[in-house]
């Protein structure tokens, strides 16, 4: 055992090593000495595993079925390997070994050689090679052979074959250097390996007929130059089924390139060639990957357009010598990654080329020539009938970027629908999810859960959208209209006709209304989403957060309102929003804060920049909150209340009226009354809950220092001095 003496625990260590692992052997049949900084030869031991005990019961010895030998530095297998008989699997990656024995092939019953990382020359002779008729995975890569045995592609069963990272300068049955071809007989071969060598000048023309089930086929980085007819298969044969991945890249090839018949493939390289032109007959109805960069391409291959390639989702033909593409290029609706730049294509503006995919195809589809109007609207009009279709089995529908103006008949059962950047009013939105005024019980709106209609026309039409949502979807979560110029989130009618319609709290949790036209915090749809945790608002006109009071108790854990014009952040806000963890407040109109805040238990994330702050340093404003909250706490007077209580319910409702009041007449009436309303609806006991609160904090303070403190503190409303 002195081969294993090599770890750190000296050779009583090494024994019980080796020990554990012969043991776990004789349980399992795998015999595992991987990255144990093992070198030398593999000593007799392990070959003569299965002729000592092991086991606590000799006939419960399992043999050696898997040997792993890999991250060592062995150097030698003796000829004794022969006597594990029955191990199918052997593993040898990233070693010293410079050859092999031929035992390892011969005496065996191997289904899987794995040699991977080593030095290894050449293999044994190939009379040993043809013995190992089990073979079904022969892994070889990155080591330095320098020729394959014709044996190898003989083998019957042989299934994988990796020669990858070695010095091979042709394949068995090229012909090269005047000898006669030989035939492969692998017929059963599904992936074959042979990149970053030195094959030349093409590949045996056995290849295609006696490897009918191949399925990948990596070629790339060696010196190839003319491939013929080998890619150019015939009706029936198997190539046409089973051929998935093609990678040709990096190669000499050129200047002609011709595929055919390869229906099957999913990917195609040949990037990095000397192609001129690549001529692809046939349609590639699967292919979703093609890569064709620097080469000298001049056409555009037509069998890449969405009517033959449908499912294309990356096309990159970079680097090439293109002057044009065709528009029909636009149509397809897979292609999500296309890159065009290092062309001669002086018709497509750099930033084009540079930009989104989207808008690439875009402006392709608007220069299609010989594409009737009428002919566009069918080709629309049956992508959209296959999409409705699908939508019945996946419960999700996408209609973005299509500019409708009207929806279309929805299927029922839809969980996912996806509005965004159309042409929809809410009035014409509402009509298509089945909810205007005079439609019954809709089955379309029954189950549905998300709804993005950002981007539209919403703003126009009705004023009570938001409420017929909340009334009509009763399974909604989430829910995305930003962007949509509303100025109005309901009048106070509507805002009753909802609450007193409804049987079950809402199930909403995320809304997104950011990039509107709101002047108030939209108050009643928060009291009318009882479980709404995140709520965006963001790039509206909202001046004040008083108005939050009436929603006192709300879940919300994210609230958003950066961009809009926010002056001052109220005092009791920790107190109507208890749950509040994330406050984005950055890009206002807020001059200072009050110290309250610092003591906001819940509150983990508030984004300040961009406010004209006249009471905080900038530079403690980018440290972020933990230091702004710092400040804050240590600002507030020691006898003053860390939290401060929700302000009387009647006089917040004047300030509300008389701000309402302030306002221009035309804001006025785009103000919703829906704060006023629902105040009056409040039960008595809440209001009755605030004014015990407030006499609650009053008792804490001794009388003297409290008439004190009250007096000149400018905090304290004038009618709590009286």
């Amino acid at each position: 055992e002195a081969f294993f003496r090599q770890g750190r625990g000296g050779p009583a260590d090494a024994e019980a090593k080796v020990k554990r692992a012969f043991q776990r052997c004789a349980e399992n049949g795998v015999l595992n000495l991987s990255e144990q900084n093992l070198s030398g030869d593999l000593p007799a031991s392990v070959c003569g595993f299965q002729e000592d005990s092991w086991a606590e019961n000799w006939w419960e010895q399992c043999p050696v079925q898997k040997l792993d030998i890999s991250h060592n530095s062995l150097q030698r297998i003796p000829q004794e390997i022969g006597r594990l008989s029955e191990c199918a699997s052997f593993v040898g990656v990233a070693n010293a070994l410079a050859k092999v024995p031929e035992e390892l092939f011969t005496e065996l019953p191997l289904k899987q050689l794995n040699l991977r990382q080593n030095v290894l020359e050449a293999l044994p002779s190939g009379c040993a090679v043809a013995r190992a008729e089990a073979l079904v995975e022969l892994v070889l890569s990155d080591n330095q052979l320098v020729e394959l045995p014709v044996e190898v592609l003989q083998l019957p069963r042989l299934e994988v074959l990796e020669v990858a990272s070695n010095r091979l300068a042709c394949l068995p049955g090229s012909g090269e250097g005047g000898r006669r071809p030989a035939e492969w007989r692998c017929t059963r071969l599904r992936r074959l390996d042979v990149s970053a060598n030195c094959i030349a000048p093409s590949l045996p023309s056995d290849l295609r007929r006696c490897c009918p089930t191949l399925r990948e086929l990596n070629a790339s980085g060696n010196a190839l130059r003319e491939l013929g007819d080998l890619f150019v298969v015939e009706p029936g044969h198997g190539w046409q089924a089973s051929l998935l991945a093609l990678d040709l890249s990096q190669n000499e090839l050129g200047p002609v390139l011709r595929l055919a018949g390869l229906e099957a493939l999913d990917t195609l390289s040949v990037a990095s060639n000397r192609l001129s032109t690549l001529t692809i007959e046939g349609v590639l109805p699967r292919i979703s990957t093609m890569l064709a960069s620097s080469n000298q391409l001049s056409d555009f291959p037509r069998a890449l357009l969405p009517e033959c390639a449908p499912v294309l989702c990356t096309l990159d033909l970079s680097n090439n010598s293109l002057t044009s593409i065709p528009p029909e290029l636009g149509l397809g609706t897979a292609l999500k990654r296309l890159t065009l730049i290092g062309n001669s294509l002086r018709s497509i503006r750099p930033e084009l080329l540079r930009g989104s995919v989207e808008a690439l195809k875009k402006f392709l589809r608007s220069r299609m020539e010989g594409l009737e109007r009428e002919e566009a609207s069918a080709v629309a009009q049956d992508d959209l009938a296959v999409e409705l279709r699908s939508a019945t089995a996946t419960h999700e529908l996408s209609l973005e970027g299509r500019g409708l103006k009207q929806l279309p008949c929805l299927p029922e059962g839809l969980q996912t629908l996806r509005l965004s950047t159309n042409d929809l009013t809410a009035d014409s939105m509402l009509m298509g999810l089945g909810l205007a005024h005079g439609q019954g019980p809709s089955a379309v709106s029954a189950d549905l859960c998300k709804l993005s209609a950002a981007q539209n026309r919403l703003g126009e039409g009705l004023n009570d959208l938001l409420p017929r949502l909340l009334d009509g979807l009763p399974e909604l979560r989430e829910i995305d209209l930003a962007n949509n110029r509303i100025t109005c989130i309901g009048a106070s009618a509507a805002w009753d006709w909802f609450m007193g319609r409804r049987s079950a709290p809402s199930h909403l949790g995320y809304a997104d209304l950011s990039g509107n036209a709101l002047v108030e915090l939209p108050v009643a749809f928060i009291v009318a989403s009882p479980r709404l945790h995140e709520l965006r608002l963001r790039s509206n006109q909202i001046t004040a957060l008083d108005s939050f009071v009436f929603a006192a108790g709300t879940e919300l854990s994210t609230l958003d309102l950066e961009g809009n014009r926010i002056s001052a952040v109220p005092a009791w806000l920790p107190s109507a929003a208890p749950c509040l963890r994330t406050l984005l407040l950055a890009n206002n109109d807020i001059g200072m804060l009050p110290p309250e805040l610092g003591f906001w238990g819940s509150l983990q994330a508030v984004t300040l920049v961009g406010n004209p702050w006249r009471g905080l340093r900038q530079n403690v404003v980018a440290k972020g909150w933990p230091a702004v909250a710092a400040c804050l706490r240590d600002r507030l007077p020691e006898d003053a209340p860390q939290i401060a209580p929700l302000p009387s319910q009647q006089r917040q409702l004047q300030q509300h009226q008389h701000q309402h009041r302030q306002l221009p007449p035309e804001q006025q009436r785009q103000q919703p009354h829906g704060q006023q309303q629902q105040l009056r609806q409040q039960p008595c006991c809440l209001q009755q809950q605030h004014e015990e609160e407030e006499q609650q904090q009053q008792r804490r303070r001794p009388a003297g220092r409290h008439q004190t403190t009250t007096a000149k503190d400018p905090r304290v409303p004038s009618d709590k001095l009286s």
